[in-house]
Order: structure tokens, then sequence, then C-alpha cells
């Protein structure tokens, strides 16, 4: 899964909000949606595999919404085989203990 945060200046009523709900999910069931009005923002988690940055904007622009990115795309990282999830920057508690 995917992630990115789009600024949607139109995004000013909870219509605009449910609007830009359903056209991302009719495009791609899974993808969750989180908006807030306050920021104007819209944060859309998807499957890459089945959707893009690109086609999101299309969908966005189409119905009266043109979004620009706020947030970088973060794609989750793979766990390691040792089962890391790479969070400390692949360093262990000795590695910590040695650098202070």
């Amino acid at each position: 899964m995917e992630n990115v945060t789009f600024k949607i200046a139109t995004l000013i009523t909870s219509d605009c909000a449910n609007q830009i709900q359903h056209a991302i999910q009719a495009a791609e069931a899974l993808a969750q949606v989180q908006i807030s009005l306050v920021a104007q923002t819209a944060t859309v988690q998807f499957d890459g595999d089945r959707l893009s940055v690109p086609r999101l904007q299309s969908i966005l622009r189409a119905i009266g919404h043109p979004a620009t990115i706020t947030a970088p795309i973060i794609a989750p990282m793979p766990a390691a085989a040792s089962g890391c999830c790479g969070g400390c920057g692949g360093r262990s508690a000795s590695d910590s203990a040695i650098a202070s």
C-alpha cells in the first residue's frame, strides 16, 4: 500500500469530502481516504499496483477538485528476513550503545 496527501483548495464542505471519497473509492474499492476540511487535504492509502498518483489526480480533477501533492508518497518498506521493520535504520541496540 502507498500513501499520498493532496492539498485540495476546493475542499470546503462535507459534500465536497463525500464526493472526493466516493470518486476515489469508485476507482479502487480498497482505497482508504482521510479528509480534513480544516486543512483542505485528502490522504489516500491505495494499492500502487492498481492505482497511481497521476490517476488519483485525474479523478479529482474530473470531479472539479484539482489536487497537488503536499506530502511525499510513502511506500512501506518490506520487513527484512530477520523480522526487522527498519524503523531503527537497521541498527541494532548494541550499535546504538556503541555510538553513545
